[in-house]
């Protein structure tokens, strides 16, 4: 068995192998595909690695997708560094689960633990207690995070759960003008990040990707790639709207939402820009609605009552964390939020 790394142009025959694999593995999402690896590529401060293990005969038998991300260039570009892996690795059924997992694990720490100051791992399903020992073997620690799936397989029962008060908002946002679509511009898509940039700057106080982010997905959907832009109208203005990556006939995610709820409260664009996905899925066989996270179980948290009122299951795979410099991840951490503080002063 061995480890090869990929960080640029990938072989034809490996992507091939690699699409198949996924496509079949009962844990396959958007965050493990080759799709998602070649958008990574074109983004400012984005830098993927593909972590493939293969058995003697060429056949693949596991797969991790990383990518670092970077808020600097030059020599202050390690401090923001973190390498981050979204519902994978992806392990097959048929070989020694942990063995693969533990040589993925092995050169993904090799590889990447000078290059950035921690590792993540994002988890879309639930580790056995003995993956999560082959993980700790390598200096991860569990952290809990709740997370909420919606079934989008049966509308009357998706409908029976959401809350009376968002089924009236949506109902009353559409008799006050609002209008939903799937972004047709880049000036639309200009009038969305713009909204995005704001938000972040002023109340999640969190960098915000690259403007070539949303650029590069955009032109990628238009391909019927990665997933679809959905944008909220009042009078021919964007009030809000969701990125959201797709994994075919299986999952659709809250990528990136917005809206302008105080400004137009009476049109609820957040609510809307929620339900376009759930209504999408609906509309096109797509068996499930992932919010992608409700932040820490024991944490007070605003956007998980807003989440929790749509129904769905709450699920709690968490995350698994490598710190790779201790001492300057405490120090760059602190500095962090206070730079955000400041900075959402002006």
């Amino acid at each position: 068995m061995s480890v090869k790394v990929y960080t640029d142009n990938i072989p034809t025959e490996v992507i091939s192998k690699w699409s198949s694999f996924a496509e079949s593995h009962s844990e396959n999402s958007i965050f493990q595909s080759p799709d998602i690896y070649e958008f990574y590529k074109e983004i400012r401060n984005y830098f993927p690695f593909a972590f493939i293990s293969f058995d003697d005969d060429n056949n693949i038998m596991g797969i991790l997708l990383a990518v670092v991300l970077r808020e600097n260039a030059g020599i202050l570009s390690y401090f923001s560094s973190r390498a981050i892996i979204s519902g994978g690795p992806l392990i097959g059924s048929e070989c020694e689960k942990k063995d693969v997992l533990d040589k993925l694990l092995s050169k993904l720490v090799v590889v990447l633990k000078g290059k950035t100051m921690y590792i993540q791992f994002r988890n879309f399903f639930e580790w056995t207690d003995g993956e999560l020992q082959v993980f700790f073997n390598h200096g991860f620690s569990f952290s809990k995070r709740q997370n909420l799936l919606i079934d989008t397989t049966d509308k009357e029962k998706l409908i029976s759960g959401i809350s009376k008060s968002k089924l009236r908002q949506i109902d009353e946002a559409r008799k006050n003008g609002s209008v939903i679509r799937t972004v047709a511009s880049i000036s639309e898509l200009k009038e969305f990040y713009k909204l995005l940039k704001h938000l972040y700057n002023k109340k999640i106080r969190k960098p915000l990707a690259d403007w070539s982010f949303f650029e590069t997905f955009y032109k990628m959907s238009l391909n019927g790639k990665l997933g679809i832009i959905q944008l909220v109208f009042k009078d021919e203005r964007v009030i809000g709207g969701a990125v959201a990556p797709i994994t075919k006939s299986k999952s659709i995610f809250e990528w990136y939402i917005v809206g302008l709820d105080k400004e137009y409260k009476n049109n609820y664009p957040s609510v809307l820009a929620t339900w376009s996905l759930i209504n999408y899925a609906l509309n096109n066989d797509i068996k499930c609605f992932d919010l992608m996270g409700l932040g820490e179980p024991e944490k007070d948290y605003g956007v998980r009552d807003f989440k929790l009122r749509f129904g769905g299951d709450s699920v709690y795979f968490g995350r698994l964390e490598r710190i790779n410099n201790k001492t300057l991840y405490v120090i760059i951490r602190q500095l962090y939020f206070l730079l955000f503080k400041i900075k959402a002063l002006f």
